[in-house]
C-alpha cells in the first residue's frame, strides 16, 4: 500500500499539488487530479492503485502541454507529436494527447492545409513551394491534392514579380536570369516562367509602339 501523507499546494503562477507519500516519494500533479482520483491525506492506495495515478498524471501532463503548444502556435498532429515527445513526453502519451485535441477539432490536418495554401499563394509562392511548406509542417499528403486545388492562376504573381524585379528592363541576361532563378526558388515551373516574360516582353514592346 502506498499512503498519502500530505498534498501541498505550490508555484506562484501556475498552480500544482504536491503529493507526498509515507515512503518518501513526492510528485507534483495539476490540481484535477486530485478531485479525479479522489486524495486526500492518509488515503491509502493499493500497487494498481497507485499505477493507475502515475498513469493519469503523465496523461495529464502531456495533454496540459499539447494545449499550451496548440494555443502558442498554429500546428499539425505531427508537429504537435515530435514537440511532445522533444519535451519527454512518452509516444503513448503524446498520441492519446493529440487525438484528444483531435476529437475536440482543435488541431485539424486537413484544414490547415487549406489554411496554408491559402497563405502562401498569397504571398506569390507556386505548387513546388507551397508542397514544401506542407511537408515541413507535417501534413499528411492525403490532404495535400484537396489543398492545393486552390492554387489559384499565379501568372499574374509572376507578372508582378518580374516588373518589380527587373522594372521594365528585360535587356540584361544576367539580371534576368537572377529573377527566373528567383521565382524557381519561389516554387514555379519553368513554363508559367517563360509565359510570363513573353507577356511582359509583349507589354514591354506595346508600350514602344504606342509611343512612336
Amino acid at each position: 500500500m502506498m499512503k498519502l501523507e500530505a498534498l501541498i499546494v505550490t508555484g506562484k503562477f501556475q498552480k500544482k499539488v504536491e503529493l507526498q507519500f509515507a515512503d518518501g516519494t513526492t510528485m507534483k500533479v495539476l490540481p484535477e487530479i486530485v478531485g479525479d482520483y479522489d486524495l486526500y491525506p492518509g488515503k491509502e492506495l493499493t500497487q494498481d492503485e497507485f499505477l493507475q495515478l502515475v498513469q493519469g498524471i503523465r496523461r495529464a501532463s502531456a495533454r496540459a502541454r499539447a494545449v499550451r503548444i496548440v494555443a502558442a502556435s498554429d500546428v499539425s498532429k505531427g508537429e504537435l507529436l515530435r514537440r511532445l515527445e522533444a519535451k519527454g513526453e512518452t509516444e503513448q502519451d503524446s498520441q492519446e494527447a493529440a487525438q484528444w485535441l483531435e476529437s475536440m477539432q482543435l488541431i485539424d490536418d486537413r484544414q490547415m492545409a487549406f489554411r496554408l495554401v491559402k497563405r502562401e499563394a498569397a504571398k506569390g509562392y507556386g505548387v513546388a513551394r507551397i508542397q514544401q511548406v506542407l511537408y515541413q509542417k507535417g501534413i499528411p499528403k492525403e490532404y495535400w491534392e484537396e489543398a492545393l486545388a486552390l492554387v489559384p492562376d499565379m501568372g499574374g504573381a509572376i507578372d508582378h514579380f518580374l516588373q518589380t524585379r527587373l522594372k521594365g528592363n528585360f535587356s540584361d541576361p544576367k539580371e534576368t536570369k537572377k529573377a527566373i532563378d528567383a521565382l524557381v526558388r519561389r516554387g514555379h515551373t519553368w513554363s508559367d516562367i517563360r509565359r510570363a516574360l513573353e507577356r511582359c516582353k509583349a507589354d514591354l514592346a506595346d508600350t514602344w509602339e504606342d509611343e512612336l
